[in-house]
């Protein structure tokens, strides 16, 4: 995919706070942050992971209501763990048909769309047939046995046709398991934030916009930061910025490197949390979750991941634009914390470089000897092994 990517303005001299770090996959929290964003909550059993929400103000009862039915919404529609959901019901019609998504989710296959092509379908929602025989499947039950799918000829592009006057309406000529685990939780964590940025108790005050990167949009009075187990979304109005640790891989008590973000949204992409062993004749292997799409089997040169969308970075889009470029863009403002845990899950299976070319934002991978495999405009700190 040609064409100019959406791009960041690397910060110059970028300063960072002087409190202890407490380095995990999720967040920071500095003495300053936490009288900063003073109040919590938590929806714990939300998308396999759970949910915090650090604000400034506490959230009312009638938002924390439209927060969880956003949760079980999407909850209910995306997820191939629920028997009742929309995406159980394309894997279970013997002869396909036609599925009719809520109109909110036109991001979503958006985005599919994209990552497909620009992964050269290393990453497509079309796996979940193949996570569920590697045990990873709706019964959460581990297969320990041999068998292994070895027909991937079913994709995104040949099992799911859009309407395009009617982007979320799906037709399917049969059976189908989808799987949008590379990026729904951020799309998720994207509509949390709209619901808190609209809340119309909060007052909107557009002097505190003049970072974001749309600045007719309206800015809300309230600050926060939502973390959903390694998907963490941040919106603050002033300096320091959030500092986020990055967690080793291998102990999540310690931390390898910080990346500080303002306004927008930083994601990792890991097996050491979720992982199992599998026979495979008569030897047993380590596999897990994160597949390549062509192969169905999973990614095994890759250690971690990270991807960030810094709003208050991202330079706007020139006069002349494509089509591809223009629906970028949307994606990254509109739905950032989407946009960075999909490129955190595609830098398992393709560079920093390829991607890119259609987002030029900072990205990193390590490999399993902790040395940077791929990397695009990272500003964060990484912390490095001195000799004794």
């Amino acid at each position: 995919m040609a064409g100019t990517p959406t791009n960041i303005q690397t910060p110059h001299n970028q300063t960072h706070g002087t409190d202890e770090t407490h380095g995990t996959t999720h967040e920071t929290h500095s003495t300053n942050e936490t009288h900063r964003l003073p109040y919590s909550t938590a929806f714990p059993h939300a998308f396999g992971t759970g949910i915090i929400i650090s604000t400034s103000q506490p959230i009312p009862q009638d938002l924390y209501s439209r927060l969880t039915d956003c949760i079980e919404t999407i909850d209910r529609t995306l997820s191939r763990f629920r028997e009742d959901s929309l995406i159980s019901a394309m894997r279970q019609a013997p002869h396909g048909g036609s599925f009719t998504f809520p109109t909110w989710c036109q991001a979503v296959f958006d985005c599919a769309d994209m990552m497909f092509h620009l992964t050269q379908h290393a990453l497509d929602p079309c796996v979940g047939e193949e996570l569920g025989l590697l045990g990873y499947g709706p019964a959460l039950q581990l297969n320990t046995s041999n068998t292994t799918n070895t027909n991937i000829a079913t994709t995104w592009a040949t099992a799911i046709t859009r309407e395009q006057d009617q982007p979320t309406i799906l037709h399917t000529t049969a059976p189908v398991a989808l799987d949008f685990g590379a990026f729904g939780k951020g799309f998720a964590v994207d509509r949390i934030a709209q619901l808190l940025e609209t809340y119309p108790a909060w007052q909107h005050n557009k002097s505190l916009n003049a970072h974001h990167p749309s600045p007719s949009l309206e800015c809300p009075s309230v600050e926060y930061v939502i973390n959903a187990g390694g998907d963490v979304h941040v919106l603050l109005h002033a300096k320091p910025p959030y500092r986020i640790g990055l967690e080793d891989p291998h102990d999540p008590n310690l931390a390898i490197g910080i990346m500080p973000i303002q306004q927008g949204s930083l994601c990792a992409s890991s097996p050491s949390r979720r992982h199992w062993k599998q026979q495979r004749f008569a030897a047993m292997h380590t596999v897990h979750h994160l597949l390549d799409a062509r192969t169905g089997q999973p990614v095994q040169d890759t250690l971690a991941s990270w991807a960030a969308i810094p709003l208050d970075m991202l330079q706007q889009l020139p006069a002349e634009t494509t089509d591809d470029q223009r629906l970028a863009y949307h994606l990254c403002t509109k739905y950032p914390t989407m946009i960075a845990d999909a490129l955190a899950t595609a830098l398992f299976t393709t560079s920093a470089t390829t991607l890119s070319t259609r987002f030029a934002v900072p990205m990193l991978a390590l490999d399993t000897s902790y040395k940077i495999s791929s990397q695009c405009q990272w500003y964060g700190t990484l912390f490095t092994a001195t000799a004794d």
